[in-house]
């Protein structure tokens, strides 16, 4: 991968990570995005939670390619394992997530990376996002916000990889909100985090975005849990 800008054998390496379930429209793209960063010291990791689409076949095909992808095929076991799973793969001081329908703008992860850096008590840095929507999104009752939103989403965040040492992983136990959960154990040990104020981020709304289908049973786990962290933090206070 020719190397251009900032990106000598110095640079840094970064894990993106890119958990697919049943993503074979949106995949190629999503890689395609992280391979168009200008910070090209990067390293792919893709994993496949058991796709029953044509997922696998079009990871299989770019693998083929890319010596800087890595595939990971895996019975379909949910997000929060899929991520674990990918962590146990990763060996770069810096990880960023990538879900499998959405985009980076390209300077991204070097805009995130300038940030961290210059601070060094930071953790995790995240971005702006922005909502669009794609063109199978008409059964949805979602569409996509115009403004701007703070970016607290594993799409827009980069980190240190040794947050998960601290913290732990996702929890597998949950169906959705693993970052929320997860975000909220790092607040209880006080991690440091930054928004950067430009949008580098795009959250594609789609037929099948894995919201949809969530009962009010996952958001009452994810409520509970958060719940229990505001306590932990009050009770170290």
């Amino acid at each position: 991968m020719t190397e251009t800008g900032d990106n000598n054998a110095n640079a840094p390496l970064i894990d993106i990570i890119i958990p697919v379930y049943n993503g074979e429209r949106f995949v190629c793209e999503a890689i395609d995005s992280a391979r168009q960063q200008t910070h090209q010291n990067i390293r792919i990791i893709v994993v496949n939670d058991g796709s029953t689409d044509g997922s696998r076949e079009k990871i299989l095909a770019l693998a083929g390619q890319l010596p800087n992808l890595v595939f990971v095929d895996r019975p379909h076991s949910g997000v929060s394992a899929t991520l674990n799973t990918a962590l146990e793969h990763t060996s770069a001081d810096w990880v960023a997530f990538l879900d499998c329908d959405d985009l980076w703008a390209t300077n991204k992860l070097q805009a995130q990376l300038a940030a961290l850096t210059a601070d060094q008590s930071l953790d995790i840095c995240f971005t702006k996002l922005k909502e669009f929507d794609d063109e199978s999104a008409v059964n949805t009752k979602y569409r996509a916000r115009p403004e701007p939103l703070d970016g607290f989403n594993k799409t827009s965040m980069l980190c240190r990889r040794s947050l998960f040492d601290r913290v732990g992983g996702f929890n597998d136990a949950l169906e959705m909100g693993d970052f929320i959960e997860w975000f909220n154990r790092c607040k209880t040990h006080n991690v440091k985090h930054v928004v950067l104020p430009d949008v580098l981020a795009f959250r594609r709304i789609h037929d099948n975005n894995m919201t949809s289908g969530v009962s009010a049973v996952d958001y009452l786990k994810v409520i509970r849990l958060h719940l229990n962290s505001k306590r932990q933090i009050s009770g170290n206070d």
